[in-house]
This record gives structure tokens, sequence and C-alpha cells, in this order.
């Protein structure tokens, strides 16, 4: 059977990243996807983290993930789906993602914060992505480095779902944005700033390499 994922290799996400996406940092073991997080120069950058991105893409669906975050500061774990949009006629280059959704972007600064929401990205310079009901939560009982937590959202013609271990948290009215197929992505990356904040921080060195690790990510169709 033809594997499901691709494994991220080279820079993908924020341009402020520190880390370099390399394929052998992505392993399965004991029922568990891993992401290692590392120490070492590839490239200009200094850090080395993953990914790994769903082959098929999905319209309308329930999509849900169980995974642990890593404890050291200065990585960004997230679980998103991203709709990779069309070709640009005037360049005859694909359009950068069309929408996307976050149902879980973590930085390890604050193991107890995470944020969720949708991202417009059809709108073309100067107008720029729209942030479309980006909520951003802190669960003082939960830290998300400690043990696992499921985050999940529903994504219809009409509206976007959030929910945080089964309890609906917040919806997004989905006739805001275009919509198309989604790949699901599953990521860990070096950033250099603290939650709510631009604050530069760089990266804790001193406990890696750490692990982001994802128990299993299941998508449903009506």
């Amino acid at each position: 059977m033809a594997p499901a994922w691709i494994a991220a290799n080279g820079s993908i996400g924020p341009a402020a990243q520190l880390s370099f996406q390399k394929s052998e940092n992505v392993s399965a073991a004991n029922g568990l996807l891993r992401i290692a997080l590392k120490k070492e120069d590839v490239g200009n950058l200094h850090y080395s983290a993953g990914g790994v991105i769903s082959k098929r893409e999905f319209l309308y669906a329930y999509f849900a993930a169980r995974f642990r975050c890593p404890k050291t500061a200065g990585w960004h774990t997230s679980f998103w789906t991203v709709n990779r949009g069309t070709i640009d006629p005037s360049t005859s280059k694909p359009w950068a993602h069309r929408q996307e959704i976050d149902i879980c972007e973590q930085d390890s600064a604050n193991n107890h914060y995470y944020s969720a929401g949708v991202i417009d990205w059809s709108r073309t310079p100067p107008q720029g992505a729209r942030n479309l009901g980006r909520q951003y939560f802190r669960n003082n009982t939960a830290d998300f480095s400690a043990g696992f937590h499921i985050w999940s959202c529903e994504f219809t013609p009409e509206v976007v779902r959030f929910f945080f271990d089964g309890k609906l948290t917040h919806e997004v009215d989905a006739k805001q944005f275009p919509q198309g197929p989604h790949s699901v992505r599953l990521t860990s990356l070096a950033l250099p700033y603290w939650p709510d904040s631009v604050k530069p921080i760089g990266v804790d060195d001193s406990h890696l390499p750490v692990y982001a690790d994802f128990d299993w990510v299941r998508v449903y169709q009506k």
C-alpha cells in the first residue's frame, strides 16, 4: 500500500522560522508519529525539525488529532489543513494557499497556551491575508507537553467549528472565504517569539533533542 503521507523537507511555514524541515526527523515507533527537534546546522539555520503532509485532500470533513507538544521553549507545533490554491493565469505560477484552517498552533514558550482560527490567503496584495475568528486559549490545568490532548474541527460549507478535548470552543463563518479541498499537516518548527507577542526569545537548547508526539490523526466525512 502506498504511504498516505509525505515527510516535509525544506523550509515551510513562516519566514521567521529558525529550523529546517528534514524528512529524517520524522519516524514512527511504539504507535506514535514522532517529530524530532534538534540543534544542528542546516544551511544557514541552526536547528532542524519536521512535519508530514497528507497526500489526499478533503473538502468538507471533521479533522481530529491527539498529540503531545515539546516542552523546551522555542518550538511551534501545529495541526492544520490548507488548500493549495490554483494557478495564477498572469504568471502561470501557483497562487499561495487560498485558505488555511489552524486547528491548533501551540508555542512551547507557554505550554498552557494555543490558538485556532482560519486564514484567508485568497486576497492579493496590498490587501493581504485575513485572520478570521482566531482565538487564543490558555488552559491552566493542562500542560500540553506533559500529556496528550485532542484538537479537532468540523469544516462545512456554512461554518468551521473548533473543539478541544471534545468541547466546542468557537465557530467561524465559512461563507467569508473561498472553499476548496485541504491537505492535512502535522508540523513542528522553531520560531523566535513568545505567544501573543513578537518578543524574540530563540530556542532553549538545554534539553535538545525534544519531540512532538502524535498518537493519531483522523478525518471523517459524511
